[in-house]
């Protein structure tokens, strides 16, 4: 695994603010996993709003989900209590334009169905990535699929 560190210029408050755009434009998530040192620095709000491609957040927890839905227009929630039928029919209403969806971990495997079985042309990101580790002693099946789910998509952060 290559280990890259990216330095974030003084000033700059949170990814994707004004000054960011203007001391690193074109800045972009590669694929990866980001270990923030500081929370609430925008990179989630960052991932949802400034990316380009059609994207998926994965999310431990339905109040984040909620959360993170309250905060992003025109966005499908998936987790348990959401009817394939209303992502099926979010997908429909979005055939050409980009699609946001705000999923929990335990229901990334049927999104990925929904989608038909792939993540192509969507930037998969796994939000709050270290509670994989600490949710594996109480739902360790939830967790192993997750990362089963993900680890075939072509641009994961």
């Amino acid at each position: 695994m290559n280990k890259q560190q990216i330095l974030i210029p003084k000033g700059i408050q949170y990814l994707g603010d004004e000054k960011m755009k203007e001391l690193m434009p074109g800045f972009k998530f590669e694929t990866g996993i980001y270990n923030k040192e500081i929370t609430g620095c925008g990179a989630t709000t960052f991932a949802l709003k400034e990316d380009k491609m059609s994207v998926v957040l994965l999310v431990p927890r339905i109040t984040l989900l909620k959360n993170k839905a309250e905060q992003t227009e025109d966005c499908q929630e998936v987790y348990g209590d959401v009817p394939s039928v209303e992502i099926n029919d979010y997908i429909d209403r979005h055939r050409t334009s980009r699609k946001v969806f705000i999923c929990t971990f335990d229901s990334a495997a049927r999104l990925k169905r929904l989608l038909g079985d792939t993540w192509e042309g969507y930037h998969v990101y796994v939000d709050e990535w270290h509670v994989i580790l600490s949710d594996a002693s109480f739902k360790s099946y939830t967790e192993l699929d997750l990362i089963e789910t993900v680890m075939d998509a072509e641009h994961l952060t």
